[in-house]
């Protein structure tokens, strides 16, 4: 609880938090069991955003701290995904646009070629942006 930053919600209701904490309090619950591979959809849907980067925070102590633990991360927007990233899937209508290591596959063509938009991408900072020029 306290590397997902929810330790002080240890006796708060449930119902009673906001959606990022409620986000980081369900991924300390998943990492209880310590599992060896984590599924994220969307993790930062709905979030403003404080709670995008408290949970993208999260995330990155928590690839920090615990280097064997495997992450799946499915994220429609560059800007929610977190620093740890290493490699990359693209899809588009259900095909492969481009896939490997994150520097190869996000680029400003593959991009383009996945959502049908001009786009120009950055990193900064180890995070991901898409722009349109």
């Amino acid at each position: 609880m306290e590397l997902m930053g929810v330790g002080k919600m240890a006796s708060w209701r449930f119902a009673t938090c906001s959606d990022g904490e409620r986000g980081r309090g369900l991924l300390a619950r998943a990492l209880m069991p310590m599992p060896r591979l984590l599924l994220l959809d969307e993790p930062t849907a709905g979030l403003d955003m404080a709670g995008r980067e408290d949970l993208l925070s999260a995330l990155a102590a928590l690839a920090e701290s615990e280097p064997g633990l495997a992450s799946v991360v499915v994220a429609h927007h560059l800007e929610d995904l977190p620093v740890s990233i290493s490699h990359a899937l693209l899809l588009a209508a259900g095909a492969t646009v481009a896939q490997g290591e994150v520097d190869e596959v996000l680029t400003d063509a593959t991009v383009r070629r996945c959502f049908g938009v001009d786009v120009h991408v950055v990193r900064t900072g180890g995070r991901w942006m898409a722009l349109r020029p």
